[in-house]
């Protein structure tokens, strides 16, 4: 910041790196202000030396101020600016700093405003929201304006971030010089130092689906050989779920080595609007996390600009651990609920916050089949999730439909599932229990069923389990065995999951009278062709 005249926080909040700053360019002495200082108590205080002490400090500000920059702090928040420009009238700057309402993708305009000429060298400081500290909901669409303000600085403008945020040069399109590992607060970060200029980002011309030419902005042409795959696969399975009348789908599934991710397509009921879920598998250790994150923006952008879907309507899930943050980008949330037929039935989506959107896609040919099977049945669905099964089972004419899950979220979710086709009353019931501990009271109890759907989770240390964890590959036959004390004569079991070296105690499930079928290959939909491993599904009948 020395030998640069200008100073710039464009996320500045309560202005904090601006008054800093200002306070090192005029040399202005901590606590210049204050009226008293405890040690003024002690019995070798020297007041006439600590007077003089303040004299030079005051000389060397008023010095100082002399020769301030021009600095400039800018927030989208009314109340921040406010409270910034509050704690800079007590620091005795306020007529030397310039605090304003505007947002980071207008900074062109801002500096304009403050008579900054962007072609000049300056300085740039700021500590960005992110999604440890604050809710992350709109961190993508946030970095994406940051990006954009930004390119109106010239490579005579550098710049200083701090963040714990590892794929930050990735998402606004230039690369650090230099960093360095610091902590903000309990948080660790880095300090980030970039050179302004050019970005490593380049347009890339794309044809959209519907034949409309336009430029896309991604940090490598090779994101191109992308665009074409998705191009094949969104029209083929576009026409396919037309024809099936399939509202949910997932067009592409890591096709491309490089780009290793999933791109599911939603349509509202009501709206007919589309929606775009961009989902990111967990890179090889040995992949550059920077690159890993380019590639995964680059997909999101050639989705969105393919498809021509607002960036309000494409959702993300970031499968990436940050310093300070937990696996997901999305740690906080703010709910995106659509409703979503399938079958026919309505099913309620979250496409924002859970790690999953309340429908495995996946799942579709297994949920007719409970439909199927479910005719004037007693039916039991357990690790119930948001209890879509139960509603095929209600549809296909079960008798009484038994909900059980240990969240109550879910159970929630499963109720106005159920209740949207209709079903509501005695005959349906929702149970929040841990399900191993609920299936032994069952058998207790003498409950019986004639069609269970059993899909548990690939592992659980849930701490409504108590000391007790769930390994799917461990504990299924265990399971099974308890859930088939629970059986009419002739009941059946569908059994599934998703752990993809999954193998069956036959030995031991057939000792319990039951009969295994397995129909994994035909319960996975078109859509998941490519990953025939998504999951396992068994039959398995009573005797």
């Amino acid at each position: 910041m020395a030998d640069a005249p200008v100073f710039i926080d464009p996320v500045c909040g309560s202005g904090t790196l601006v008054l800093e700053a200002a306070m090192m360019a005029t040399d202005r002495a901590p606590g210049l202000s204050r009226d008293y200082w405890g040690f003024e108590g002690c019995a070798d205080f020297e007041p006439e030396q600590f007077d003089d002490l303040l004299t030079d400090a005051d000389e060397r500000f008023e010095k100082g101020l002399e020769n301030i920059p021009v600095m400039v702090g800018a927030d989208i928040d009314g109340k921040a600016v406010e409270l910034a420009q509050e704690n800079a009238k007590r620091l005795g700057l306020a007529n030397k700093l310039t605090f304003v309402l505007a947002d980071c993708i207008n900074l062109e305009e801002t500096l304009a405003h403050a008579g900054i000429d962007t072609r000049q060298s300056g300085f740039v400081a700021m500590n960005p929201p992110y999604g440890v500290r604050l809710l992350s909901d709109e961190l993508e669409s946030f970095y994406k304006k940051l990006s954009t303000g930004l390119r109106c600085l010239s490579d005579a403008w550098n710049m200083i971030v701090i963040t714990p945020d590892s794929t930050f040069d990735s998402s606004i399109g230039y690369d650090a010089k230099e960093t360095q590992g610091v902590y903000n607060g309990a948080i660790e970060a880095t300090l980030r130092k970039y050179q302004m200029g050019n970005t490593f980002l380049v347009e890339a011309p794309l044809v959209t689906l519907e034949g409309k030419e336009q430029m896309v902005e991604v940090s490598s042409d090779h994101a191109m050989q992308f665009a074409g795959r998705l191009r094949k696969m969104a029209k083929a399975r576009r026409k396919w779920a037309r024809k099936n009348d399939i509202h949910a789908y997932r067009i592409y599934d890591a096709d491309l080595p490089d780009y290793a991710v999933a791109v599911d397509v939603f349509e509202e009921d009501e709206t007919e609007d589309i929606f775009l879920l961009v989902t990111e598998y967990q890179a090889p250790k040995e992949i550059d996390t920077q690159k890993a994150a380019r590639r995964f923006n680059d997909a999101c952008a050639v989705a969105s600009a393919l498809l021509e879907i607002p960036s309000d309507h494409l959702f993300t899930r970031v499968r990436r651990q940050d310093k300070g943050g937990s696996q997901y980008r999305r740690k906080e949330h703010h709910s995106h609920r659509i409703v979503v037929r399938e079958a026919g039935y309505p099913f309620e989506l979250d496409l924002s916050g859970y790690l999953d959107t309340g429908l495995f896609l996946d799942h579709r040919i297994t949920r007719a089949l409970v439909g199927k099977l479910a005719c004037d049945t007693s039916f039991l669905n357990l690790f119930a999730y948001t209890g879509t099964a139960s509603v095929y089972a209600a549809s296909g004419g079960a008798q009484t439909t038994t909900t059980v899950d240990m969240s109550q979220t879910y159970l929630d979710w499963a109720k106005r599932n159920m209740e949207r086709v209709g079903f509501t009353g005695s005959n349906h019931s929702f149970v929040r229990a841990d399900v191993l501990s609920w299936v032994e009271r069952a058998v207790t109890e003498n409950k019986t069923y004639d069609l269970v759907f059993l899909d548990p989770p690939t592992f659980s240390n849930s701490k409504t389990m108590g000391e007790r964890t769930w390994d799917i590959q461990r504990d299924h036959a265990s399971l099974i065995e308890k859930v088939a004390r629970l059986l009419n004569p002739g009941a059946t079991i569908i059994f599934s999951g998703n752990l993809r070296s999954f193998k069956l105690d036959n030995e031991r499930i057939e000792s319990l009278g039951l009969s295994i079928e397995n129909i994994t290959a035909q319960t996975i939909p078109e859509d998941f062709s490519r990953n025939p491993k998504i999951h396992f599904c068994y039959v398995l009948k009573a005797q």
